[in-house]
């Protein structure tokens, strides 16, 4: 199989994307990835025009192979998805740039594999009509897929045959900032009634596009189990920069965009300087305003190789998105990453969060034990949190003072978010519910605990739901 793939950023920290085409490629396989960089008019700031020398550097660099089966395209495009004769000429520049990588990879795999007859596959694929199947050897036979994680390339479709088309959704792209929100609308509900499958990862993504497309279905996110659960070997050394930083450590790891709540961290570590917030990642947002305070500390990009030793130094796992339309039908990832880590995650209460809480707080001292979702979700049985403390016939569960802390705690505010970290954290006076007192700091055996609930919730399992879909 050969498996067309738009989305932005391959060189960006590994997400969704980059995970389930990893898991398609190392199953056999060949995945070009076009590094689409259409969807946005880019503004005059220092940060665009950045982005733009490095899309520029990234086109006259050619094709890349930066893993075994999996092939980068960086293409020369114009971003002004709004203008119908850029959007023309677009479709032509793509159109030949993927032609001739696709040729190009046709060569490269027949060298790799030893298959002279690998050769020209490029050239048959792209043809017009249901010709556009190709046998390559050993590779599985079948027809050109084209699976896109952007949302605006339907008016590419027309030009590659006959693919089948999956439309991989995992945000509502409408909301990002410096966006056309009505241009992005129209480009996503054109792609949703041309693919044959549409993959949501959270409710919201769900319930909306299915009016466009009856084949949606719901796919939450995945992890990278294996990687992120070394956070509880022992004989992992921690970084030095974390060394230095006292105890306790919340953690937080990603992009610091617009949707990060600084403010409320901010507030957090000002009303407890003996607590450490630790903070992963570039940023798109100034932190001049959050770098004078003292237990805040902004450790930059970190290698996704490292990110284990991390959680390993870590107390707790933070989520504090801010609450908006772009974050309701959010699914972050590191939910998922904190737990395989064996961390207990506080954060703010979305709803994709909340799915996965072991106890989501429902009114005073009431919680409710949330069964991670089925079929259109995570697999029956591949999540431990509803095993080990089921709820009664009421859904409901009041937790006693001898209860341990929640592994996912939702707090909104300032308040509400100090004390939940409190409460895991096992602080005297931090509870979890009236008249319910945490029992005690997190040991190892619950982060052994957590870990292990994660351990079916892996990419290729996610994967797997998929093709059983698309079968």
């Amino acid at each position: 199989m050969v498996i067309l793939c738009f989305a932005s950023g391959y060189e960006a920290p590994p997400t969704s994307k980059h995970h389930v085409m990893h898991v398609l490629a190392e199953q056999g396989n060949v995945v070009l990835w076009v590094n689409y960089h259409a969807s946005r008019t880019p503004s005059a700031s220092g940060a665009d025009l950045r982005h733009i020398a490095r899309k520029l550097g990234q086109v006259a660099g050619g094709m890349t192979n930066p893993r075994e089966n999996l092939y980068v395209l960086t293409p020369l495009v114009v971003p002004l998805p709004g203008s119908r004769l850029v959007r023309r000429l677009n479709r032509a520049l793509l159109v030949g740039q993927i032609r001739r990588a696709l040729r190009k990879v046709g060569r490269m795999t027949a060298r790799q594999r030893g298959q002279s007859h690998f050769r020209g596959f490029g050239k048959r694929l792209i043809g017009l009509g249901p010709r556009c199947a190709a046998k390559i050897g050993t590779v599985p036979a079948g027809p050109l897929e084209i699976w896109s994680f952007t949302p605006d390339v339907a008016y590419l479709l027309d030009r590659f045959g006959q693919p089948r088309v999956v439309y991989y959704c995992v945000d509502e792209h409408s909301q990002f900032t410096g966006y056309d929100a009505a241009q992005v609308l129209r480009d996503e509900e054109a792609l949703c009634r041309r693919a044959d499958l549409v993959v949501t990862t959270s409710g919201p993504l769900y319930e909306s596009r299915k009016a466009w497309n009856p084949n949606t279905i719901l796919v939450p996110h995945g992890v990278d189990y294996d990687h992120f659960a070394r956070a509880l070997a022992d004989d992992l050394p921690e970084p030095a920069d974390l060394s230095a930083i006292p105890r306790p450590r919340l953690g937080f790891f990603g992009l610091l965009r617009d949707w990060v709540d600084l403010d409320l961290l901010a507030e957090v570590a000002r009303r407890r300087p003996d607590w450490h917030v630790v903070l992963l990642g570039g940023s798109t947002v100034d932190l001049a305003a959050y770098r004078p305070i003292a237990n805040m500390h902004f450790l930059g990009p970190k290698p996704y190789a490292d990110l284990p030793a991390y959680c390993r130094g870590f107390d707790v796992g933070l989520i504090p998105f801010k609450l908006n339309a772009l974050t309701r039908a959010v699914n972050p990832i590191k939910l998922r990453e904190y737990l395989a880590a064996g961390l207990p995650v506080v954060s703010t209460p979305l709803p994709e969060v909340e799915r996965y809480a072991q106890w989501v707080k429902k009114g005073s001292g009431a919680f409710s034990a949330q069964h991670p979702p089925g079929r259109s979700g995570v697999k029956k049985g591949s999540g431990a949190f509803s095993a080990q403390h089921p709820p009664g016939r009421s859904g409901k569960r009041l937790l006693t003072p001898f209860s341990p802390p929640p592994w996912v705690s939702l707090a909104e505010g300032p308040d509400a978010f100090t004390a939940a970290v409190a409460a895991v954290l096992g602080e005297a006076g931090g509870t979890i519910g009236v008249g319910c007192q945490a029992s005690g700091v997190s040991g190892s055996a619950d982060r052994i605990a957590r870990s292990a609930a994660m351990r079916g919730e892996t990419w290729r399992e996610k994967v797997k739901i998929i093709r059983e879909e698309m079968e």
